[in-house]
């Protein structure tokens, strides 16, 4: 008898307390090549999932796969494949822990946002409390990030878009991004474009029967083009008979069946 390793454990617990989606054996896709295919198709997230799922916190599999993934986004600089994920900030720490936080500042700054690389500058400062850069509490953020490109000009190369940000406010958009935000309204239809500049500028404040049959409220032309209906909820019914109730007149000569004449009875 010996004890059992670490690997040997895992697995056995795996095999005797089953969880949907978990498999006795390592998925195929935590390894090359389906690895790599799965990374191509931008299916980080759904890897760092199931990883999240299979593995323990502090298995050595699941640190070198994290650490593999890590490690291909920063080489193709596609952050956006994390971004508002769960693991991004796992990401940032692991970049700032080994001190590689060129190529996620560039990222920043490629947007302009400049809180974000000074936050970056000051995670890592935090971190390796001896690295030779000053950062005093009054610092803004800009001075922190342009002291940090002074005195790491041999990053030049890797800070490329956050010098033409610092140079010239030059914003690029999202790696990521497959089409532009529909801010233009050449292609939308007329209704649309009515609908969406009155939303916009925010000329009316609300929506209400003097409006919404004109075509100067959000439904425009359409309003003439078609018979606008207006229903009154069960809630302003309600209140309706609510105020009616109250509007009653109430006294000792109610109701004004008491108020009529009669002869006198004989």
């Amino acid at each position: 008898m010996r004890t059992s390793t670490p690997e040997e454990h895992d697995r056995m617990n795996r095999t005797y307390y089953e969880k949907p989606n978990r498999p006795v054996f390592p998925p195929a896709v935590f390894e090359d090549p389906y690895l790599q295919d799965a990374l191509a198709r931008r299916d980080h997230e759904f890897v760092l999932d199931w990883a999240c799922w299979f593995y323990e916190p502090d298995d050595p599999a699941y640190i070198k796969l994290v650490q593999t993934v890590f490690d291909r986004i920063v080489e193709s600089g596609d952050f956006d494949v994390l971004y508002s994920t769960r693991h991004f900030g796992t990401l940032v720490f692991y970049l700032a822990l080994n001190g590689n936080i060129p190529p996620l500042l560039n990222y920043f700054g490629a947007r302009g946002r400049i809180s974000d690389c000074a936050n970056l500058v000051r995670l890592q400062k935090t971190l390796h409390p001896n690295w030779r850069f000053a950062i005093n509490s009054g610092d803004t953020d800009l001075k922190i990030v342009t002291d940090f490109v002074k005195q790491n000009a041999r990053y030049r190369d890797q800070l490329s878009d956050l010098n033409a940000f610092l140079r010239d406010g030059t914003v690029l958009p999202s790696v990521s991004r497959k089409a532009e935000p529909m801010t233009r309204t050449e292609h939308m239809p007329k209704h649309a474009i009515h609908s969406f500049m009155w939303l916009k500028t925010g000329l009316q404040t609300s929506v209400d029967a003097s409006n919404v049959r004109s075509s100067s409220g959000p439904l425009g032309e359409l309003s003439t083009e078609y018979e606008v209906q207006l229903e009154r909820s069960e809630g302003e019914q309600t209140r309706e008979k609510e105020v009616d109730i109250r509007r009653e007149p109430r006294g000792r000569f109610w109701p004004p069946s008491k108020l009529r004449s009669s002869k006198p009875e004989e």
